[in-house]
């Protein structure tokens, strides 16, 4: 199988490094990583980008160095530099991508863009830890194992996989769930000192559920009681207003 590689970490991070070297073998595997941390960039994208071969010492995988969005490098990635992808497989992130983190996530961002392309894909996150090496080992063993199952899962058009996996080691087995919903306001805060005259303020932002909903069914749920989460996204289209708030409209 033909199968391109996109991270938010950038190009040097451990997770698609593993991730790289559990399915070289068996598979043609190219990398399209962004040159830096792009953690949070959602589905951004820059309009001019520069590209560069990378040597992670890998052999057998070629690697190229953007210097763009997660995005960017997935729709170059499948544009240009491996037009005859089987599939995208964006990660492994070094933290959790579930309930309202995957507004905000650049490796879901890069999941969903090669997803609306038409290509097979899958998001791959796992929970922090203090054993981060052993879970990223396990994590692209799991996806070496399980790879032609997954692709080949009956999923609608334009929509991806999105696998969260546990810190606990080994999980305790595998959940469909949910996205969780989270109110939004209880999500990101911003620290800093505000300058009254607006001359220059400087803010941190940082996205951190203060108050989980761990129901039941969620992708929250699961990976706090130790499992392996599993969703299929999509990006809602249907969404129609009723005709008569139409014609209240003013031309």
């Amino acid at each position: 199988m033909n199968i391109l590689l996109v991270n938010d970490d950038g190009i040097y991070a451990e997770g698609i490094i593993k991730l790289a070297e559990a399915l070289k073998d068996g598979h043609r595997v190219v990398i399209a990583a962004p040159d830096k941390q792009c953690s949070g960039f959602a589905s951004s994208m820059y309009h001019r980008i520069t590209v560069k071969k990378a040597d992670l010492g890998i052999s057998g995988v070629t690697a190229y160095k953007v210097a763009g969005t997660p995005v960017n490098c997935a729709t170059i990635g499948v544009q240009k530099l491996f037009p005859g992808a089987d599939a995208v497989i964006s990660g492994i992130n070094a933290g959790r991508n579930a309930g309202p983190d995957i507004l905000y996530s650049g490796t879901v961002g890069a999941a969903l863009e090669a997803a609306l392309y038409g290509y097979r894909s899958i998001a791959v996150s796992l929970r922090t830890s203090d054993h981060m090496k052993e879970s990223f080992l396990y994590s692209a063993d799991f996806m070496k194992r399980n790879l032609d199952n997954l692709c080949s899962m009956p999923i609608p058009e334009q929509s991806f996989i999105n696998i969260n996996f546990p810190s606990e080691l080994p999980p305790r087995g595998i959940r469909t769930a949910r996205a969780a919903e989270t109110d939004i306001k209880d999500y990101l805060s911003f620290a800093g000192e505000g300058d009254p005259d607006c001359k220059e303020t400087v803010y941190t932002v940082s996205g951190r559920i203060k108050k989980p909903v761990y129901a039941e069914g969620t992708d929250l749920l699961a990976v706090k009681e130790g499992y392996i989460s599993l969703s299929v996204l999509k990006i809602a289209r249907d969404v129609s207003v009723p005709e008569a708030h139409i014609s209240d409209l003013v031309l």
